[in-house]
């Protein structure tokens, strides 16, 4: 995710020959690097790279706490009601791209900043402009997931599991296969750490999630989940920044026990697409219509 918040910058300036591009990361760099495809970059280790001075430092989290850099730009992870973007590390930065008026304004009541603070750069989420730049072609990744034309499209895309903010491990079974019943196409994109291969995962999704047999569900092994609204009609989530693009109230939000938000949003109609009748949806575990 966290190159998914940089890769349309990254595709703009790519090939402009007067700039030398370098990527590092907290962990496992190549390995990273090479699942979206970025192997042929330029890459180094962290540690080697705290050595090297940098014109501008680019960074989407807050990892990266070496001033080797003449510049340093916090374009950040995402944005959700968890506002962990909004951190004081931030500030150790010269230029803090804001995604929206409701990520300065918790800068500033959090940290009694000024409105006309000259870290602030209101840019919006360049992750995001696929959603309405016209790169992404509608019919042909519905082929190519093999998406059925006749169905509305549900997409379910959860923060990281958490026993306090997640809906995954508190509800994400029951949702998941009630939807999985319902005559949808069910697109399932988890959030990376849901899998075993980080320590900190007790639960195997993966295994979970291959148990589940049914015609319609699509389980996304991607980094990036904005194509795949692109193509969905209603996106279920919590407070994972996935919610972030799409500038709407949730028609649904519901809080089970310890404060997990379940939230229901519909897909705005970026290209022509049937309305999706959420009304008839009756999810089991929240014990109504």
């Amino acid at each position: 995710m966290n190159y998914a918040m940089f890769k349309p910058i990254h595709q703009r300036i790519k090939h402009d020959e007067r700039i030398e591009l370098w990527f590092t990361a907290n962990h496992k760099v190549k390995e990273l690097y090479r699942t979206v495809g970025l192997q042929e970059e330029k890459i180094i280790h962290k540690v080697i790279s705290y050595f090297r001075h940098y014109d501008m430092c680019i960074c989407p989290s807050f990892f990266y706490e070496r001033k080797n850099a003449d510049i340093k730009v916090q374009i950040f992870h995402g944005v959700s009601l968890k506002n962990r973007a909004v951190h004081k590390k931030a500030l150790a930065y010269d230029k803090l791209f804001l995604a929206g008026e409701y990520m300065k304004r918790k800068f500033i009541e959090t940290w009694k900043l000024a409105e006309d603070d000259p870290r602030f750069e209101m840019i919006g989420m360049p992750k995001v402009d696929p959603l309405v730049n016209g790169s992404l072609n509608s019919s042909e990744m519905k082929r190519s997931l093999g998406l059925d034309n006749r169905l509305p499209t549900v997409i379910y895309a959860p923060t990281r599991p958490s026993p306090t903010s997640s809906s995954l491990p508190m509800a994400g079974e029951q949702l998941i296969t009630t939807i999985a019943d319902m005559e949808v196409n069910f697109l399932i994109k988890l959030h990376d750490r849901a899998y075993k291969t980080w320590r900190s995962t007790s639960e195997d999704w993966e295994q979970k999630l291959k148990r589940i047999k049914k015609p319609h569900l699509k389980v996304i092994d991607d980094y990036d989940v904005v194509p795949y609204l692109f193509v969905s009609d209603l996106l279920v989530s919590d407070i994972s920044s996935s919610t972030s693009p799409l500038g709407n109230d949730p028609l649904l939000k519901y809080p089970p026990p310890r404060g997990t938000v379940i939230a229901i949003l519909p897909i705005p109609p970026v290209s022509q697409k049937n309305s999706f009748k959420v009304e008839r949806i009756h999810f089991t575990f929240l014990g109504g219509r």
